[in-house]
């Protein structure tokens, strides 16, 4: 079976933007660049006169609408009415460099991994726009406020390319190498992502809409001179009209998720004796292997039998104590002792004496008589696990009540096992037969 491999990465770019020279300045300032990117191009003529020139590239300032055809898919869809206010709004292109394509800068950093889109997904509330009566080049609105955009010097954190082609190569470096030519053979399974970094409120009515991240594209959008604008400037900062190249609406429904009903709980201070519940222990009812007499009570008498659930300030009884004699364990020793004599003797006569509980689980290989497993001793003054379960009350009654389950279902738990030996029966007819042809 296969399963789907996705990757994640921070941008994409094709063509010759990959050449640019100066770097991201990641909203931190505005760079040295004017209006647009610029690449340099050497030229020779006839093998003796060359000619270097700065040539610029098509950016923001460029851009005065997007095809729809692009735009692939919208989380959530336009108009959905129950948006579940803890999920994250998103849009996606079905180039996979769509984001990054008219960045006027280069990847920063020492791994090259920080590219801010282009582009901007905001998602605002109906009294935190108006719409303007501008229609070119492009329609517009005007924001109420920088607290509702995105920080411009985080853009870059909030968009990835994403690949849904399948790769053997467990070195990501390889893969890289040869997602071009995987992209080649299904161009459907990489694209892109812009999403929206807002905490949804719940049962509110918003509207998206895709914006230019850089201030060139914002004045080109609204038909107005970019003449002198730096190209990394960034769009977030004075006037806060920016132009719409696509937008849609949705409304949140009740938040109902899982960090909503933690906050639900409300903590209570619980009883003490919840979870615990006192175990009359005077009388243990046992006889003793070597005389009439009843077992002795182990000291203390009355214990506190603890549930699987209990509250946290719930006491615990300390037992056995320190520097108390029990002469209840030597008494149960003998006792106990009698399962593995019978099992060591299985011709003799049989004892009715109280249960060894795990000593099934506790069988160990024989060395010196192999085939044969060797019964542990119990030795009471052993914090063995299978000797602490023995010697306290407290864990023989639960142990005592989950053998009483096994005995009261033993049949059915039998043709469970006789079931699970056919089949295990047939797998071994079908490896014979395997081997034979």
């Amino acid at each position: 079976m296969a399963f789907g491999k996705y990757q994640f990465l921070s941008w994409s770019r094709r063509g010759i933007a990959r050449n640019i020279i100066e770097a991201d300045t990641l909203g931190k300032s505005e760079g040295s660049g004017i209006e647009r990117a610029r690449i340099p191009v050497s030229v020779t003529i006839n093998a003796t006169t060359k000619h270097d020139r700065q040539f610029d590239l098509i950016g923001p300032a460029d851009v005065t609408g997007i095809q729809s055809r692009m735009i692939v898919r919208t989380e959530p869809l336009n108009g959905i009415a129950d948006f579940e206010p803890n999920l994250i709004p998103y849009i996606e292109f079905y180039d996979e460099d769509f984001p990054w394509r008219y960045t006027p800068a280069t990847p920063a950093g020492i791994d090259k991994s920080h590219l801010r889109p282009w582009l901007a997904l905001i998602v605002l509330k109906e009294n935190e726009f108006l719409d303007t009566d501008r229609r070119k080049p492009l329609p517009s609105i005007r924001v109420a406020g920088n607290d509702v955009l995105p920080p411009a010097d985080q853009l870059h954190l909030w968009a990835h390319m994403h690949s849904n082609l399948p790769h053997e190569e467990p070195v990501f470096e390889t893969f890289l190498e040869n997602l071009e030519e995987d992209v080649k053979m299904d161009p459907d399974g990489i694209y892109s992502r812009l999403m929206c970094p807002r905490k949804l409120e719940a049962k509110a009515l918003y509207h998206a809409f895709l914006i230019p991240a850089y201030e060139t594209g914002r004045l080109a959008g609204l038909g107005m001179s970019t003449a002198g604008v730096k190209a990394q400037k960034h769009a977030f900062d004075g006037d806060l009209e920016f132009p719409v190249y696509f937008r849609w609406y949705f409304r949140t429904g009740k938040n109902v998720d899982f960090e909503y009903l933690v906050k639900l709980l409300e903590p209570r201070v619980m009883d003490e004796r919840v979870g615990v519940r006192p175990m009359d222990c005077s009388r243990p009812a046992f006889i003793q292997a070597d005389t009439n007499a009843e077992v002795a009570a182990p000291d203390p008498e009355i214990m506190l039998l603890e549930g699987a659930l209990k509250a946290p300030n719930a006491p615990s009884t300390d037992f056995p104590p320190e520097g108390v004699p029990q002469p209840f364990f030597s008494q149960i020793e003998k006792l106990i002792d009698l399962n593995r004599l019978q099992r060591e003797n299985e011709e003799e006569d049989p004892f009715v004496t109280i249960p060894y509980y795990g000593m099934n689980h506790a069988m160990r290989r024989n060395n010196a008589l192999p085939g044969k497993k060797e019964i542990p001793k119990f030795t009471p003054d052993s914090a063995v696990w299978y000797n602490d379960l023995n010697r306290d009350p407290r864990t023989r009654v639960p142990a005592g009540f989950g053998m009483r389950v096994v005995q009261q279902n033993q049949e059915k738990f039998m043709e469970i096992a006789w079931k699970q030996l056919t089949e295990v029966l047939e797998a071994n007819k079908r490896m014979i037969l395997g081997q034979f042809t």
